[in-house]
């Protein structure tokens, strides 16, 4: 295969639609994985998939389902949720999904907010939210399918509903959403970092051109794998419906589903993935994890796994300064006519150290590195990438000292996911790589990033103002974020708009660009930066309690403690405050440093509102809940 993927997977302006012609092509081959409860694995070939989609599909029209209506789907991740979704779009319906960890009024605003009268949903829990007869919701649902059958109208009996309703009738559902594929088929809620979430609207043709792109420009690393994906970010995540969902369709392959994202360190070594998204924080776990399983391994074994890192790490600095123009073998100091020329000292300068690196590498490789991935479950891992928030340059160095190299990818729900994607081959520490194919790029005079291209969102869900504060009269999607271009196109992600901090001394501070060095301290967990017309930056910060051996230690701790032993010991504050000094502040300008902080005895959390249900910081409310501990923090210097 070519390096592009065939444009024979992507032609069809449909999710239905591209998952009909994979049924045709490669019936018998497995497209879906999920975990049984004895811990065997059960599949879904791409026939069964297709099958499942048109049964369900059937039913919900048997039970009166319009074209044009919209269906709330809020469940954990599982082959049921994604069969229940193409059947929706297959009807001529739209999507809603709901984040699984929604609160009862986040679901009840959207439920209403969207005019969903139908829910297909999981667990005892929401099933009898939703059919509470005194709840909120009564009277306003119609239809609540339970797909784990306990009450409720169960899937299997939605399906048999269906078997009254001709394919012919299905058939022309799906003919009608081919020719209309700009129409709406999937709203996803925003997080709400800063107020009340939006509706954004993605068209059919939005999520197939996505997707296609993506394939496209990462075609170099599909054409040569198989794709094995695991699912386990929300599917009501656009970053987990693009590489999931959308791609799936469009490259083939097989998902793994996990339901809970408590268990990836148990389903990463089941799925084995080549294809795998983390959101930072995903990374930073795996990270600390791997770390402390280093530093508790014994002498021999650690000093073999620090020299096999440091080869892999300096042969991937090699590969990035090759990326930005600079000639990795050789000393780029010397100009081309004066390198040597006589043919034995040019091979002995250059020839042979470069094949001993290589051997070097490969035995590092074999002898240790090797190992790690599979530990990990990533050792077939050909296309790691991160996105949803910036991630560190430090995180992305350790990983490439593993042999992992983390493509960041940047956009937003707005733009169905991806704006721009690293370099599948030379991906450029820092920046979050070029623009999308078919994507325009532009920084606005006040250096926010601005997008126009076949991917943007249309219109915020019965929210016209947003919408014309959202895009302009030329086409142009404000994203909300800082950024700049270099000279190649790459884009650095600076800050968000309505996060900067001006301090009282007039200094703007974008404090992702610090929390990112907080959150790198080993025995912090989260950090948020506090200062907005204040006179000097402090913060508030969470302990890591599964990297809190040394902090235990200076504390005199020889058993289990909690977060609240921890925070009120002196010892402790006196190790963080070494640590922040010498791994933060010493890398920041003076305005930017860290002049004072609070350690909480509780982490911020979904449910009480601090984080997003994809886990951004509220702000805000953070502010609010802590407004006690940030003035005490400027009342003390």
């Amino acid at each position: 295969m070519s390096g592009r993927v065939r444009s024979q997977y992507i032609l069809d302006v449909s999710l239905p639609h591209l998952l009909a012609n994979w049924a045709e092509r490669t019936p018998n081959h497995e497209a879906q994985c999920r975990r049984a409860e004895t811990g065997e694995t059960v599949t879904t070939t791409w026939a069964g998939y297709w099958l499942n989609v048109r049964a369900i599909a059937k039913g919900l029209i048997a039970l009166g389902l319009q074209a044009g209506t919209t269906v709330a789907i809020w469940a954990a991740n599982r082959a049921e949720w994604v069969w229940c979704e193409l059947a929706i779009m297959a009807a001529g319906a739209t999507v809603v999904p709901i984040y699984p960890t929604s609160t009862e009024e986040q679901v009840r605003y959207i439920l209403e907010h969207a005019n969903a009268r139908w829910v297909i949903a999981d667990q005892p829990r929401r099933i009898a939210m939703l059919s509470d007869r005194e709840g909120p919701l009564s009277g306003r649902l119609d239809h609540v399918i339970d797909l784990d059958g306990s009450s409720a109208m169960s899937l299997d009996q939605l399906m048999r509903h269906g078997d009254a309703i001709e394919d012919a009738i299905l058939d022309e559902r799906l003919n009608a959403v081919q020719a209309s594929s700009d129409a709406p088929g999937l709203i996803i809620y925003t997080s709400g970092t800063t107020g009340t979430p939006k509706g954004v609207e993605l068209s059919h043709r939005n999520m197939t051109t996505v997707a296609r792109s993506v394939a496209e420009d990462y075609g170099p690393i599909l054409s040569r794998i198989e794709l094995r994906a695991l699912s386990y970010l929300p599917l009501s995540h656009i970053a987990e419906q693009v590489f999931t969902v959308f791609l799936h369709l469009t490259v083939g392959g097989r998902v793994y589903y996990c339901p809970n994202i408590d268990d990836l360190r148990l389903y990463l070594p089941w799925a084995r993935p080549t294809v795998f998204l983390g959101v930072p924080r995903v990374w930073e776990k795996i990270e600390s994890a791997v770390r402390a399983r280093l530093e508790s391994a014994s002498p021999p074994r650690a000093a073999l796994a620090r020299w096999a890192m440091r080869v892999e790490s300096q042969a991937a600095s090699s590969l990035r300064r090759t990326s930005t123009g600079r000639e990795p073998d050789g000393d780029p100091r010397v100009e081309p006519h004066r390198q040597p020329n006589r043919v034995a000292e040019r091979f002995a300068r250059h020839v042979l150290p470069r094949v001993a690196r290589r051997v070097t590498r490969r035995i590092a490789n074999q002898v240790v590195l090797s190992k790690i991935r599979r530990t990990l479950g990533f050792e077939d891992l050909a296309l790691a990438g991160s996105g949803a928030a910036p991630i560190s340059v430090d995180t992305l160095d350790f990983f490439a000292s593993l042999g992992i190299r983390i493509h960041e990818a940047y956009g937003m729900t707005e733009t169905t996911g991806v704006l721009t994607l690293s370099s599948p081959d030379r991906p450029i520490f820092g920046t979050v790589g070029r623009a999308l194919r078919g994507v325009e790029l532009k920084i606005a005079s006040d250096g926010e990033i601005c997008a126009r291209g076949p991917t943007m969102t249309r219109a915020y869900h019965r929210d016209p103002e947003s919408t014309r504060a959202l895009i302009d009269d030329e086409g142009w999607l404000h994203t909300g974020d800082l950024g700049a271009l270099d000279e190649d196109g790459n884009l650095r992600i600076v800050g968000r708009k309505k996060e900067m901090i001006i301090t009282a001394g007039g200094k703007n501070v974008a404090p992702v660009e610090i929390e990112q060095y907080l959150v790198r301290i080993r025995g912090i967990s989260q950090a948020v930066v506090i200062g907005d017309r204040r006179p000097y930056l402090t913060a508030l910060l969470t302990l890591d309690l599964d990297d809190s051996d040394e902090l235990r230690t200076a504390a005199g701790f020889t058993s289990q403690v909690t977060a609240a032993d921890l925070t009120h010991h002196p010892a402790v504050r006196a190790v963080i405050e070494a640590r922040l000094e010498a791994e933060c502040n010493r890398h920041l300008a003076r305005y930017q440093t860290i002049k004072n902080f609070a350690l909480l005895a509780e982490t911020f959390s979904v449910e009480r509102g601090e984080l997003t249900p994809s886990l951004k910081l509220k702000r805000a409310t953070i502010h609010e809940r802590h407004r006690e501990v940030i003035a005490s923090l400027y009342g003390s210097k």
